[in-house]
Parts: C-alpha cells; sequence; structure tokens
C-alpha cells in the first residue's frame, strides 16, 4: 500500500520536478564555479568568506531583522503582510494538527523553516550577519501568503479588505517616494557639478561618518578632453562617503573652511530607511536618521 502511494503517477511528477529544479539550481551553481575558476578563484569558496567582508552589521537581530525591516521601511504594507503571515501561520498550524495540507502548505511552510535556519544561523551561530538584500526572497512569500489570507474574508467584506490592503500600499509607496525623491547620489552630484575628485587635495573630501569610505568620480563623458570635468580644485565635498555614524559628530565649523560657498545641499544617501538596513545595526540606523547627515559641496575661496 506505502509503495503503490509513493509510486502513484501524481508523487513521480512531483519527484521529478523536484529533482529537475534541483538540478537547474545546481547548474546555475556549477557554471558560476567554473567561471570562477576561470580567473583563479572559487566561487563557492568565496561565499564561506563574505561575512567576513561585512563590517558594519550585527547576529543580534537575526530573529526581528525582518518584521523591523518591513515595519520600518514598507510601514503599512509591512504591518499587512505580517498580519497576513501570521493568519496564515495559524491557520496552516491547525491544517497540519488535522493532517489536511493544501497544495500551498507544502511550499510555505518549508519557506518558514528556511527563515528560522536564516535567523538561527544569524543569532547563535553568527554564520549569517543579517542585511536587507539577504530578506528580499522572503517577499513573494510573504505576499502569496497574504493573498491566502484575503481568501477567508466573508463574501461581503471581501470588498473592503482588499481595498484595505491596495490603500495600505498606495500610502506606503507615497511615503516611501516622499523620502526617496529628494536623495542624490554622489556620482550623480560630482558628474553634474563637473567635480573631478583626482584633483582636489587630500584634506578637501571631508566625512562625519567612520571610517568613512570615500568614492571617486565617475569616468568621464570624453576620455580625450576629460569632459565634463573641470580643472577646478577650489571645492570641498562633505559626507561624500559611506561608513558609521561618527561619535561625537564633528561641527560644520570645525571642518569646513571659513569662508567657503556651498553649492550643493542634499540628505546623505544612508539616510533613506532601506538602506540603513543594508549593514547597520538598530543603534547606529537610529543614529544615521536622528543626526541628519547632509552631502554637501563647498567651494572654498581663493
Amino acid at each position: 500500500m506505502l509503495w503503490e502511494t509513493w509510486a502513484s503517477p501524481e508523487r513521480r511528477d512531483a519527484v521529478r520536478f523536484a529533482v529537475l529544479f534541483a538540478a537547474a539550481s545546481a547548474a546555475v551553481v556549477a557554471a558560476m564555479e567554473l567561471l570562477f575558476r576561470a580567473g583563479g578563484l572559487s566561487y563557492i569558496g568565496s561565499l564561506s568568506e563574505v561575512h567576513r567582508d561585512i563590517e558594519f552589521t550585527s547576529y543580534g537581530d537575526g530573529w526581528l531583522f525582518l518584521p523591523e525591516y518591513l515595519l520600518d521601511v514598507e510601514r503599512l504594507s509591512g504591518l499587512v503582510l505580517i498580519l497576513g503571515a501570521v493568519h496564515y501561520a495559524w491557520h496552516a498550524a491547525v491544517r497540519v494538527g488535522r493532517g489536511a495540507l493544501r497544495p500551498i502548505d507544502r511550499v510555505m511552510i518549508p519557506i518558514f523553516v528556511a527563515f528560522a535556519v536564516q535567523a538561527a544561523s544569524s543569532a547563535y551561530l553568527h554564520a549569517i550577519p543579517m542585511y536587507g538584500r539577504l530578506i528580499h526572497p522572503w517577499m513573494p512569500f510573504l505576499a502569496w501568503m497574504l493573498a491566502d489570507t484575503l481568501t477567508h474574508a466573508p463574501e461581503r467584506q471581501w470588498r473592503n479588505a482588499y481595498a484595505g490592503v491596495y490603500a495600505a500600499a498606495v500610502i506606503s509607496w507615497v511615503a516611501s517616494a516622499w523620502a526617496y525623491v529628494p536623495l542624490k547620489y554622489r556620482p550623480d552630484v560630482l558628474y553634474a557639478m563637473g567635480i573631478d575628485t583626482r584633483r582636489l587635495p587630500a584634506d578637501r573630501p571631508l566625512c562625519e561618518l567612520v571610517p568613512g569610505t570615500s568614492y571617486a568620480s565617475p569616468g568621464p563623458l570624453s576620455r580625450a578632453t576629460n569632459a565634463p570635468y573641470t580643472t577646478d580644485t577650489d571645492y570641498v565635498l562633505l559626507n561624500f562617503c559611506q561608513g558609521l555614524p561618527g561619535i561625537p559628530r564633528p561641527r560644520e565649523t570645525e571642518t569646513i573652511p571659513a569662508g567657503a560657498t556651498r553649492l550643493f545641499d542634499g540628505p546623505h544617501w544612508m539616510s533613506f530607511p532601506a538602506y540603513t538596513y543594508e549593514g547597520l545595526i538598530r543603534v547606529d540606523r537610529e543614529s544615521m536618521r536622528r543626526e541628519n547627515y547632509r552631502m554637501q559641496v563647498f567651494r572654498s575661496s581663493r
């Protein structure tokens, strides 16, 4: 009886698709490994060293990192996703107890296990430092859980349920856009203002962040003329860098030469909520936004 159940056409198809999926995934990894080997490196070996290259992070946020990200970055949309996941998890647990799993459960339950492994590997084993890009794969599954939750809405209320989800998405998008639109990225500012960082004196790129990794101007439009860059070296750059919030933070009067004229002022890109989850621990995320770090360009008087 057991063999007949296992050897059923449906079971064989499921096993076949699972094997094909695993083979396809392995083929991608194998191809990457071969390309890396051609360059004298190991792709798989480099993955085991990634956590050593991520300096600004913590292992203590393992279990709370995803819900904090959803509430802090996605706002109402994140709250809706969390509620959908909680509702789905409760009903899935009931179905497990009754032995009445649905097809979606065979996908979502392993996802819960995978999330638990990731969180535990960070919090207890210190093997996976948490940062924003690692939680992006969970997003479609959270959306599917929410979609499954919406199917449980009473027939007379399903319109209100869907309208609420759409409203949360729109409100969250507007709030994110409001914070994102003022941002300017360092290469764009340098390129638009024609500032060639290679010509600036070593003490002109100033940074209030620690250790403060600075970035050079992007390549010129014309290598022959170095366009659009000028030969002017009187610029002073403040916070065209990336790092941790400086403690204590120096005052502008201590960093900007007297008599300098401000030509550009904008929020530092790391103050954007989503970017603060790319390598900063909770206290640094809060400090980055509280201190209101600015990216500024000055021109010193001759």
